[in-house]
């Protein structure tokens, strides 16, 4: 059933956000800072800065930011509805978006599963800073629409 309103397909090719890359920086450098307050010296407060710097390289690659093989690189939204969500390893035809997938603000977080199987088949978090204005007005009308 085609979305009212929009009779042409929206391709989106979001790319790395480097705002969300200075919030994560910051967020795990107050971290390691407040740190030394919160905690007495020794071994057990290296083990917890240690968490906190490999927290902050697994999150700066994870596939939901874009990074890995497994990143959501490429999502078309068809005229009738119907995604096609491109992984940098794999294309799924017919895709849908989830229902717990959230908008907020400049928060965008796009979950999409598989039509047939509901088969999870990626997130991708966007901030706004991904994709060219123009793509992310379109793409902001079409998910109010929804």
């Amino acid at each position: 059933m085609p979305s009212p309103g929009f009779a042409d397909s929206l391709e989106l090719r979001p790319g790395h956000s480097a705002g969300l890359h200075c919030f994560l920086w910051v967020l795990h450098a107050l971290a390691l800072i407040i740190l030394p307050l919160a905690m007495q010296r020794g071994p057990a407060m290296l083990v917890v800065a240690g968490a906190i710097g490999a927290s902050w390289w697994l999150s700066r690659r994870h596939p939901a930011f874009g990074a890995g093989r497994r990143a959501l690189v490429r999502m078309i939204w068809h005229a009738d509805g119907r995604w096609t969500v491109y992984a940098a390893a794999d294309r799924h035809d017919g895709a849908r978006l989830r229902g717990d997938s959230l908008i907020r603000g400049p928060l965008l977080i796009l979950r999409f599963e598989d039509a047939e199987s509901h088969r999870c088949l990626g997130t991708r978090i966007l901030l706004g800073d991904e994709l060219p204005p123009e793509q992310l007005r379109r793409l902001r009308a079409r998910l109010s629409v929804v």
